[in-house]
């Protein structure tokens, strides 16, 4: 696998996952919140948390293939999942913090 497309693929999921996450947050809350008039603070706690228990087990997914490549000898795949899972890690503790405040 090249590695211009390993990025591309795993950009192109996270962004997916993200998106879904982002319209399918306010279902997820119960009726009552739904119906009250400053939901949308509620659903903004829900796509954080939703959002972060996404990128935590994708963060895991990226560290299972890192090791999978180093496994296998192929250190550009590698290095360019290192990247992007330091790009998902920084993303994690953003979130993190950001659920603390809300």
């Amino acid at each position: 696998m090249k590695t211009h497309k390993f990025i591309l693929i795993r950009i192109a999921t996270l962004l997916v996952a993200l998106l879904i996450i982002y319209n399918g947050a306010y279902y997820t809350l119960p009726e009552y919140i739904q119906e009250d008039s400053f939901s949308f603070i509620a659903e903004i706690d829900r796509i954080f948390e939703l959002s972060l228990i996404f990128l935590v087990l994708f963060l895991l997914f990226l560290l299972i293939e890192i090791y999978l490549f180093n496994k296998r000898k192929q250190a550009n795949l590698r290095s360019a999942a290192m990247i992007f899972s330091l790009f998902v890690f920084i993303l994690v503790i953003t979130l993190f913090y950001a659920n603390g405040i809300f």
